[in-house]
């Protein structure tokens, strides 16, 4: 498991500085992930040693789906950094046997707490400044920038189709962004999701559409994406599958469309 297999964040973080810059960008486009911001991130200090804390609140029932996520969350910060992230404590908030807490805490290397009241990773902030083995500085702009398209393309005023949409956004770039897949991310069955979609004079198609026809207008205002790239960007198998729905969306084709930006963008500047 690598960062790029958590999706658009995953990306974005992979192309920070340190490890710093990566936790603030998890935290900046969390809500693409949850619907929210769910992790909490805070100072605090270990034996006179200053620490950063990141907690989660837990979910009943779901304590094998806690240690295995931040388990994986740790796994894939060890394989990016320059060297090990030594951590301080982690809490979980569930009970276990001796024999699983001792493997536990061998596999975290550093105290590891039960039946606290929150899920949480502590460890020395200086480990912030850590860089990123795989970093692409070069990359960070592009993918915030896509990051923030997708924030914009999640509605605001309906929270079942905020939900529906940042699952849409995430899933995008991967080429899974399907119904069937969707579906069971907002547990529920793929006739559930398309009554809800009906309820609201909605369907699938339409709300993919929309969210592609908005990336995909930002993207092309970015000269240094080829059409190739925007359509694998937008989840599309190639190109020209890409061009007959932008012409569709509007009227023209996305070289076209491009030009046009980019002829009234230098009017702008001329006036």
């Amino acid at each position: 498991m690598t960062l790029q297999h958590t999706g658009v964040l995953g990306y974005l973080a992979a192309a920070c500085d340190n490890l710093g810059q990566a936790l603030l960008s998890y935290q900046r486009f969390e809500r693409l992930f949850y619907g929210a911001s769910v992790a909490q991130i805070r100072s605090r200090s270990v034996a006179g040693t200053a620490c950063v804390e990141i907690a989660w609140q837990p979910l009943p029932g779901m304590a094998l789906v806690d240690e295995t996520a931040i388990a994986a969350l740790v796994h894939i910060t060890r394989q990016n950094l320059v060297r090990d992230v030594a951590l301080r404590e982690v809490h979980f908030s569930h009970r276990c046997s001796p024999q699983h807490l001792q493997a536990l805490e061998e596999f975290f290397g550093c105290p590891v707490q039960m039946e606290s009241d929150r899920i949480r990773l502590v460890f020395s902030v200086d480990v912030l400044s850590l860089p990123l083995m795989r970093g692409e500085p070069g990359l960070r702009h592009l993918l915030e920038e896509q990051a923030l398209s997708m924030l914009r393309a999640v509605p605001e005023s309906d929270e079942f189709l905020r939900q529906l949409q940042a699952e849409v956004v995430r899933l995008l770039p991967e080429g899974e962004a399907t119904i069937e897949s969707l579906a069971p991310r907002l547990y529920c069955s793929v006739r559930t999701l398309q009554r809800r979609l009906d309820e609201k004079n909605l369907s699938w198609k339409a709300l993919l559409d929309r969210t592609r026809e908005q990336l995909a207008r930002q993207y092309l205002a970015d000269h240094s994406l080829s059409l190739l790239e925007v359509s694998m960007l937008l989840g599309y198998r190639n190109q020209g599958t890409f061009s007959r729905a932008f012409k569709r969306w509007q009227h023209c084709s996305p070289l076209a469309y491009r030009k046009h930006q980019a002829h009234n963008h230098a009017s702008e500047h001329k006036d």
